[in-house]
């Protein structure tokens, strides 16, 4: 084969290689995709909830999907409070779920603790039958099924089994944060409530103390248990949505 030809075929193969190894979907991906379906499963939970089989922006249960920052319904690719909607530039700054003048701007509050419809992802991208989990809702998951960290199709995440023995899979995606890309991803899993981090939800909480500027979310790791924690709003987290069985 004369020199030529050997380059050609070089080039050749790196297009092949290159299509054939796309880069795994992370959850700040661009939303211009069409996703399919929403599915859910029934785990047998005495409130009747359904959960979805995956991840708002993803296609299948091992699928990481988009994060989004607590009340915001578009990813972006880095999360911070210089971004995050509803602040002027610092979690101090809040401009709407607030229930401190300590932490609104200029004092405001609204006392709302609950996302609105308009600011729920889960809602606004699958339509108004879905909605991100309630503090509730998640730890009737942790009291009811029966959790297992193992592996689906390669990707490390929580298998939880209901009390009907119907299964449900979250991948551990990680979080973002103000650096572009996943954090703990592939050993980690953070999921979003629909509720700011109140005293009122639940006095079990291993906090000493909660603001405005933080929400709840469901956390589970190889190291730690299926467990309910808060943290800062801003923060960029998968959204895995549930709705009523009618």
């Amino acid at each position: 084969m004369n020199k030529t030809l050997k380059v050609t075929a070089a080039i050749m193969l790196m297009i092949v290689l290159a299509v054939s190894c796309k880069k795994p979907k992370e959850p700040n991906n661009n939303e211009n995709e069409t996703p399919v379906t929403p599915e859910s499963v029934d785990l047998g939970l005495p409130s009747g909830t359904l959960w979805a089989t995956f991840n708002v922006g993803a296609n299948a249960p091992e699928e990481a999907g988009y994060c989004y920052a607590w009340g915001e319904t578009e990813n972006k690719q880095t999360y911070t409070w210089s971004n995050y909607k509803y602040c002027k530039g610092a979690k101090n700054k809040l401009t709407k779920y607030c229930y401190e003048t300590d932490y609104g701007n200029e004092d405001f509050t609204d006392n709302i603790s609950t996302l609105v419809a308009s600011d729920d992802p889960a809602t606004v991208k699958w339509g108004g039958d879905w909605c991100t989990p309630t503090y509730a809702q998640w730890k009737e998951l942790i009291n009811e099924c029966e959790p297992n960290m193992t592996y689906r199709n390669s990707v490390w995440g929580l298998e939880l089994t209901g009390p009907n023995q119907n299964k449900m899979f979250l991948p551990a995606a990680g979080f973002h944060n103000e650096e572009e890309g996943a954090q703990a991803s592939g050993t980690e899993g953070y999921y979003w409530s629909n509720n700011l981090s109140i005293v009122s939800v639940d006095p079990e909480l291993p906090h000493f103390v909660v603001y405005s500027y933080e929400a709840l979310y469901c956390h589970f790791a190889t190291f730690q248990p299926f467990v309910m924690l808060d943290g800062d709003r801003c923060l960029g987290m998968p959204v895995r949505p549930v709705r009523v069985n009618k």
